[in-house]
């Protein structure tokens, strides 16, 4: 009886602040992977906006030339479809940055 006692004592005084511990790493390691998917997505979603710009010049070019009129149909095509891919990656960005302020918040660091 006493050893339990002694046990419990000891694990209210050491292991609980040693579990606040876990846990306050543990929503910090959140943190960081979401802004480290945010980078990655920022990336992709400049990366989108860029071959968008580019497909648009394209299409800008040939649109006058009278051998290249489909490729500038294709390519005003492909254009709106980075952009849209470019949307999509912003909206999955909002939503992570929704999520970090929502934990920052809950642990008393909101921005």
């Amino acid at each position: 009886m006493i050893y339990m006692l002694k046990t419990l004592t000891w694990f209210l005084m050491f292991a609980t602040p040693l579990i606040a511990i876990a846990d306050n790493t543990l929503w910090q390691e959140q943190v960081y992977e979401i802004d480290q998917e945010i980078r990655q997505l920022e990336d992709r979603k400049i990366k989108a906006l860029g071959r968008a710009n580019r497909l648009e010049d394209k299409a800008i070019r040939w649109q006058f030339m009278q051998d290249q009129k489909s490729e500038a149909r294709r390519a005003y095509v492909q254009a709106d479809t980075a952009r849209e891919e470019a949307r999509m990656i912003q909206t999955q960005i909002d939503l992570l940055e929704r999520t970090k302020q929502k934990i920052l918040a809950e642990h008393g660091m909101a921005q």
